[in-house]
């Protein structure tokens, strides 16, 4: 009876290593059927003939399914990093107003000939002898003093917060486009930005030969490209998935794979027009988004 069990035992295993061996088989052998694909040409050139088994069109077909997720992860996380760019910098530009605002409205305080003479009256009136300190209009009066000069004192150090958080956050600023490619003093846009344009994804500067251009942010330059129609084009890549593009220099003094920082010399542009492209992400957006220069925009 034991003998009997052992052997239908074996007689199982050996019924189902031969159900999965003719199970590999058979996938093996629709895996290896070849696919012809014909080229008919228009001209009496030789028909050509491409051949490929099954098995290596679906190893392509999951090669490209794993570059499109890849594609598609890389720019969700860029979107959103840009976006928190984007609500950084009007954070910034928030803050810097009412730092100046503040550090205005201190000044004006201070450099008050009225309210610098006022203060001197009331300090030359408090000299007075130890004796007549107890009268009670007197303290009042420097109770109220003590209160205003605390108030300025906490004024003061609310600006030095201000600044401090200021500086904290130059350097992500420093990879955010916030100047424009030639000096804002002379900036003349000849081509203003259009959302839905097909020929230019950015704007042009008017310029004349030699105007410097200068990279916009600190990041590594991409591409140096040179067209005898259109000049010199150069990409740099920056933080938070922001590309910009200049095209229409005249010369270049970077190479690729370079590091510039903002405000950096990266060419001469030429007389007539330079190209400035801002993107995030995979989407073109204004060039200006980040700047404070004033311009008519049209779409």
């Amino acid at each position: 009876m034991y003998k009997n069990k052992k052997k239908n035992k074996s007689n199982f295993y050996k019924k189902n290593n031969s159900d999965n061996s003719s199970f590999l088989s058979k996938l093996h052998k629709i895996l290896s059927h070849r696919l012809y694909f014909m080229f008919i040409p228009h001209s009496k050139k030789k028909t050509k003939t491409l051949s490929i088994p099954i098995y290596g069109l679906l190893i392509i077909v999951l090669i490209i399914a794993a570059a499109l997720l890849i594609t598609f992860s890389s720019l969700t996380k860029n979107t959103v990093i840009a976006s928190k760019t984007l609500v950084l910098t009007g954070s910034y530009q928030e803050r810097l107003e009412e730092i100046n605002s503040l550090e205005n409205l201190f000044n004006s305080v201070f450099s008050n000939d009225s309210y610098r003479e006022d203060m001197s009256n009331m300090m030359n009136k408090f000299k007075i002898e130890n004796t007549n300190l107890i009268n009670t209009n007197n303290i009042d009066n420097i109770a109220l003093l003590n209160a205003r000069a605390k108030e300025f004192e906490n004024l003061k150090n609310y600006l030095e917060e201000l600044k401090a958080n200021i500086n904290s956050k130059n350097t992500s600023l420093e990879y955010v486009p916030t100047i424009t490619p030639i000096d804002s003093r002379y900036a003349v846009i000849s081509k203003p930005y259009q959302k839905d344009s097909l020929l230019s994804k950015g704007i042009g500067f008017q310029t004349i030969a030699g105007t410097l251009v200068r990279a916009t942010a600190s990041g590594t330059i991409n591409s140096v490209v040179y067209d005898k129609d259109e000049g010199v084009s150069i990409v740099i890549y920056h933080r938070y998935g922001i590309i910009t593009t200049y095209k229409g220099l005249a010369t270049t003094s970077v190479k690729t794979n370079v590091d510039v920082k903002k405000g950096d010399i990266i060419g001469n542009a030429k007389t007539g027009e330079l190209e400035y492209e801002l993107k995030l992400a995979s989407e073109y957006v204004n060039p200006l988004i980040f700047t404070t220069l004033n311009y008519e925009q049209q779409e």
